[in-house]
């Protein structure tokens, strides 16, 4: 069958001109190409309105979604690999550019490399989710600390040592890990409406499902979130002065957002991930980028603030209260032992509330959680 010639638009100061690339038909440019050729389709405006004309043409075409080196038209779904600028490390990035005007949302996954539940409903919903279904625009990253992701480590980053979720805004000049921050907070999250992000237990961490949302914005912007918050299947929300993440960063540049914590212990089922994924839909159903209504759900419990007790030294720790108990003043949450069994710490309650998560490894280091619980 005769190759066909595909028509790529791209703007200029003085028109719209086109591309042409001689390739088989539904590819776009590659190596495999054997000739192009470039074109103007309208010819350069009167002197003095270029620029105005260029940009009305090209807006004409409908608006266009873009993250670093991947562009998704009007009605289009766009995947591939985005390098982070300074090279070393390439983040899975799928773009949904709906055929109607709507909310941009971002969807990120795998800040932590080990939390399996939300990159793989990250996944499957990049995987479904076609532009004739979707008003308006569809980020998707899944994962988001590929290195992390692939070596099968906790926390943080393994090229630069760094936990990508205490990073946010970035550094484009700075370590690998405030590259990605940077690249995202700028690429990502500036063009959102909302962001959530996809959290669960780590390899070492034992969770129930809760929500937070950030305090570190307007008060608009804060009801905006809680309301989103209230769509969602998690049994808990609580909200957090925290900045440094995902969700903080949004805030503090004006855009409501979410962190949404499910599964743990670095394992994942099928169960799960759909129970992730229907978040995912309620809360596009919620911001209009869905059709239809939510169906009405179990209301989350809210709480105030959560309180982390972290390990004052390196030692092996024995947990005594499990996600979900009600805890008491004075109660002890967990022990910390050294390797001879001698007591180098008791981890107590100070308020009435209820435990979160827990750490269920036997390892753990000077000043990483043992567990957290939230107040009434």
């Amino acid at each position: 069958m005769r190759d066909s010639w595909n028509l790529f638009p791209r703007a200029c100061a003085s028109g719209i001109f086109f591309t042409a690339w001689e390739l088989p038909s539904n590819k776009e440019p590659s190596a495999g190409c054997r000739g192009w050729a470039a074109f103007f389709l309208f010819p350069p405006p009167a002197c003095g309105t270029r620029r105005n004309h260029a940009i009305e043409r090209m807006n004409s075409m409908g608006k266009l979604l873009t993250v670093g080196s991947l562009t998704a038209r009007e009605g289009e779904k766009v995947q591939g690999m985005v390098e982070i600028p300074g090279g070393s490390i390439q983040l899975p990035v799928t773009l949904v550019n709906g055929v109607r005007p709507g909310k941009t949302l971002l969807i990120t996954s795998g800040v932590h490399g080990g939390e399996y539940v939300g990159i793989q409903a990250a996944i499957e919903t990049a995987a479904s989710l076609q532009p004739e279904e979707v008003q308006g625009q569809v980020i998707l990253v899944h994962p988001a600390n590929p290195n992390a992701f692939y070596q099968r480590v906790s926390y943080i980053n393994p090229g630069d040592g760094k936990n990508l979720n205490r990073s946010f805004p970035g550094d484009p000049n700075g370590t690998q890990t405030e590259r990605m921050a940077h690249f995202i907070a700028t690429q990502m999250v500036d063009q959102a409406d909302f962001c959530v992000d996809l959290h669960g237990g780590d390899l070492h961490e034992e969770l129930s499902s809760y929500a937070i949302y950030s305090d570190a914005s307007t008060p608009e912007n804060m009801a905006v979130s809680l309301e989103a918050a209230r769509q969602l299947t998690v049994r808990y929300i609580h909200k957090s002065a925290a900045t440094g993440g995902l969700y903080g960063c949004s805030a503090l540049r004006g855009i409501p957002g979410i962190l949404i914590e499910r599964g743990c212990r670095g394992l994942w089922t099928p169960q799960e991930v759909a129970d992730y994924r229907e978040d995912l839909c309620r809360l596009m159903r919620h911001l209009g980028i869905l059709p239809g209504t939510n169906a009405p759900a179990p209301s989350p419990v809210e709480f105030q603030y959560s309180k982390v007790l972290r390990a004052p030294k390196d030692g092996c720790w024995y947990p005594m209260a499990s996600p979900g108990d009600w805890i008491a003043p004075g109660q002890k949450l967990g022990e910390l032992r050294d390797c001879f069994g001698n007591l180098l710490f008791e981890a107590v309650a100070q308020e009435e509330g209820m435990l979160l998560y827990r750490i269920v490894s036997l390892a753990v280091n000077e000043g990483s959680p043992l567990c957290s619980y939230v107040l009434l």
